[in-house]
């Protein structure tokens, strides 16, 4: 099991993004559990992307926007349905469970 700390949150058009603190081994389509950032966040999770770039929306074909002039590492994005929430830092952690493979 792998646990990361977050320092940021948002969320626009259904997918919420977490920033960790340090660069994690997390892969697309990886189960995620988040606690401790708020009940908007908490949850188990699948992740379906790992943005580098600052999220801000879905176009009109459902494909996801950045801003390329805004680089943020160590970011985590998943599908959540919840209204919107500005980007500002939180606190709380991520958790991954890691399988050994034989």
């Amino acid at each position: 099991m792998a646990t990361y700390t977050v320092t940021h949150k948002y969320l626009i058009d259904n997918y919420a993004v977490l920033q960790l603190l340090t660069p994690s081994e997390i892969a697309v389509g990886q189960s995620i559990t988040v606690a401790g950032v708020d009940a908007t966040f908490n949850g188990t999770y699948s992740v379906y992307a790992l943005p580098q770039y600052e999220y801000i929306g879905i176009d009109t074909e459902g494909d996801l926007l950045y801003d390329f002039q805004v680089p943020i590492a160590n970011q985590v994005l998943f599908a959540k349905v919840a209204d919107d929430v500005d980007r500002v830092a939180a606190s709380g952690t991520v958790t991954t469970r890691q399988f050994a493979r034989g």
